[in-house]
C-alpha cells in the first residue's frame, strides 16, 4: 500500500515539475517576446473590450473593425493576421477594467487572478472530496494538468468555468439542482460548453428544478446581451462566427 501511495506521489512530482518547466519558460517568453504576447487569446478579448468600451457595440462582430483594434493593441508590432474575438457580448464587460492598463500589464493581472482562481479550485476539490485530503500533493493538480497551465500562458478565462463546473457538480450531488442550474447558465460566456447541458438534464432527476435555475440565470444574460449588441447578436453574430471559423484570419483590407 505505501509503495503505491509513493508510486502516486512520485507521478504527481514529477507531472508537477514538467508543468512547472512549460508554464516559466512560456510565462517569461510571453512577457519579454512582444510578438509573441500579442498572439494570446488575451488579445481577442481586449479587442472586444476596447471596442465596447469606445462605444462599438453594435459593431462588436466587425472583423474589419476587430482587425484595426488588433493592429492598435498590437503596436509597435506589425499585425497581418486577426485573431478575432467570438464570445458573446456579455464577454467584454468582464475585461473592460483591463483596458485601463498596458497589453503586458493587464496580462499579469489576469494571471494572477487565473492563478487564485485554479487555487480556489483545489481548494474546494478537498472540500467537496474529504477522501483526498491525505494526499496534500492533489492541492497542485490543477497546475498539473497542461491544459490548466495554457489558461494562465494563453491569458484566457476558462480557469472561471472550470470552478463552474466543479459547482455544478457539488450541488447536483446534493440535490440542489435549481442553484446547479443557475450556475449552468454562466455557460454560454463559452456557448460551446452548452453542449454539457443535455447530458446533465439525462443525469439528473429532478429536471424541472434544472431548468427552472437554468432559465432564472439565462433570462439576465440574454437581456444583457441585446442590451449591448441590438440586433447584430441574432444576425451579425452567428454570420461571424461562421466566417472566423479558422483561428487565424488573414484580413487584406489594410
Amino acid at each position: 500500500m505505501l509503495n503505491n501511495q509513493k508510486l502516486v506521489f512520485n507521478y504527481f512530482v514529477f507531472g508537477f515539475l514538467i508543468s512547472l518547466i512549460f508554464f516559466i519558460v512560456s510565462f517569461f517568453y510571453l512577457l519579454f517576446e512582444a510578438k509573441t504576447l500579442t498572439g494570446t487569446d488575451f488579445v481577442s478579448f481586449i479587442t472586444g473590450a476596447k471596442m465596447l468600451r469606445e462605444g462599438y457595440s453594435k459593431r462588436l462582430y466587425d472583423k474589419d473593425l476587430q482587425f484595426k483594434y488588433q493592429q492598435k493593441i498590437s503596436f509597435p508590432e506589425t499585425r497581418e493576421w486577426l485573431l478575432p474575438f467570438r464570445n458573446p457580448p456579455v464577454v467584454p464587460l468582464i475585461f473592460i477594467p483591463f483596458t485601463f492598463f498596458s497589453l503586458r500589464t493587464s496580462f499579469i493581472l489576469l494571471f494572477a487572478i487565473n492563478t487564485k482562481i485554479l487555487f480556489v479550485f483545489s481548494n474546494r476539490v478537498f472540500k467537496f472530496f474529504p477522501l483526498l485530503s491525505k494526499f496534500k500533493v492533489v492541492y497542485l493538480i490543477s497546475f498539473l494538468y497542461l491544459p490548466s497551465v495554457s489558461i494562465l500562458v494563453l491569458g484566457q478565462f476558462s480557469a472561471l468555468l472550470v470552478l463552474v463546473f466543479l459547482f455544478i457538480y457539488y450541488f447536483c450531488k446534493k440535490g440542489l439542482y435549481f442553484k446547479a442550474g443557475v450556475l449552468s447558465s454562466l455557460l454560454i460566456l463559452k456557448p460551446q460548453f452548452l453542449v454539457f447541458l443535455p447530458f446533465l438534464f439525462v443525469l439528473i432527476s429532478r429536471k424541472r428544478e434544472l431548468i427552472k435555475g437554468f432559465l432564472l440565470g439565462f433570462g439576465p444574460l440574454l437581456f444583457i446581451n441585446i442590451l449591448i449588441s441590438g440586433r447584430s447578436l441574432f444576425f451579425d453574430y452567428p454570420k461571424f462566427l461562421i466566417e472566423t471559423e479558422t483561428v487565424f484570419l488573414k484580413v487584406d483590407h489594410f
